[in-house]
């Protein structure tokens, strides 16, 4: 499949307009990305129901899918795997360093799938690129998926990774202080939801949180969600799928943060959605009520995208939103995104 990606996106316009079909727009009239509409029009000949299907299966299809679309991985300076403990056990963690001298900010990285797929390796080649290209320490976390984790264990892991970071700045060379955390897709649900628990319990926020199309709502009841649920790699069945695995309570503030009555004392916030992502409202009704809360967001609207798209740099449009990404890094680091 990845073969025949790359292929088909060097047939000449016409062949490539007969394979793909007819430019799909959507309701605000923006376009989907050709590469991206060509990728949606192979992952329906490819698609595999969601029924019976068990938690391995559906994380070994995610790494089927991320083959097919994934980049070039990416050189760092240095890559080490660590062991933090946890509240349930040891907890796997993956530092990337850009460089080899000097100090430098570090992102806690949470990696997407629903809370029930994905790991070091479904991420490793977005990770790579953040730190790169973000000029940044990356920290990947392994954190507990469900159904073996459930609701809210995962989000006590990343916790406990970030309290683990605070107190090894030095020996992972990070500058004082200088530590932000962030995610795609359920890692920016964890990430949001970590800032909310730290808010509350009185401790430092991080420096910024990056969300990479978070899930923000999981009542599933916005616009988007419906027009979006079919025909753009995240479906409705596999949403469906996720949340029962998760067994998160859908109207508590834990897990929707949208429904968290104050957002006010949160970290600023990068805000990325995609034009044809069923979680693009939400994300973006997330974005305006922490703007109401007097909280400084950087919201970038990747108009012709869809969700997944972090993992997806083997598509150059895909590739380029990411580098929207880590520009937006790099400034938070250098002025804030206040």
């Amino acid at each position: 499949m990845a073969a025949l990606l790359r292929a088909l996106q060097r047939l000449p316009e016409p062949f490539h307009r007969l394979v793909r079909g007819k430019a799909v727009v959507n309701d605000r009239g923006d376009r989907l990305e050709r590469d991206v509409a060509l990728l949606c029009r192979l992952e329906r000949i490819d698609r595999m129901d969601v029924d019976g299907l068990t938690p391995a299966q559906a994380r070994r299809r995610l790494m089927h899918g991320i083959g097919v679309v994934e980049g070039p991985e990416r050189p760092v300076a240095s890559l080490h795997d660590l062991t933090v403990p946890g509240p349930r056990g040891p907890i796997r963690v993956r530092a990337y360093d850009p460089k080899t001298e000097g100090d430098r900010p570090l992102l806690i990285f949470l990696h997407g799938g629903g809370w029930v797929v994905g790991d070091l390796r479904s991420h490793d080649r977005a990770a790579r690129r953040l730190a790169v290209d973000g000029d940044q320490i990356v920290l990947s976390v392994d954190y507990g998926l469900a159904p073996e984790a459930p609701f809210p264990q995962g989000l006590d892991d990343v916790l406990a990774v970030l309290r683990w970071a605070r107190q090894q700045e030095e020996g992972l060379g990070v500058l004082p202080g200088r530590i932000a955390i962030g995610g795609d897709s359920a890692g920016g649900n964890l990430s949001a939801a970590a800032c909310l628990r730290l808010r509350d319990e009185g401790e430092p926020q991080p420096e910024f949180q990056l969300l990479i199309y978070p899930a923000t709502d999981l009542r599933q009841q916005t616009d988007s969600y419906h027009r979006f649920g079919n025909g753009f790699v995240l479906t409705h069945a596999m949403m469906d799928f996720y949340l029962g695995l998760y067994g998160a309570p859908v109207e508590d503030p834990r897990a929707s943060v949208f429904l968290e009555p104050d957002l006010s004392g949160l970290a600023p916030a990068i805000m990325v959605t995609a034009g044809f992502d069923p979680l693009r409202d939400e994300g973006e009704a997330y974005a305006a009520r922490l703007r109401e809360a007097g909280v400084p967001v950087d919201e970038h609207r990747m108009p012709g995208q869809i969700h997944g798209f972090l993992n997806m740099d083997s598509l150059g449009s895909a590739s380029a939103a990411v580098d929207v990404i880590s520009a937006a890094c790099r400034r938070a680091w250098s002025a804030g995104v206040r």
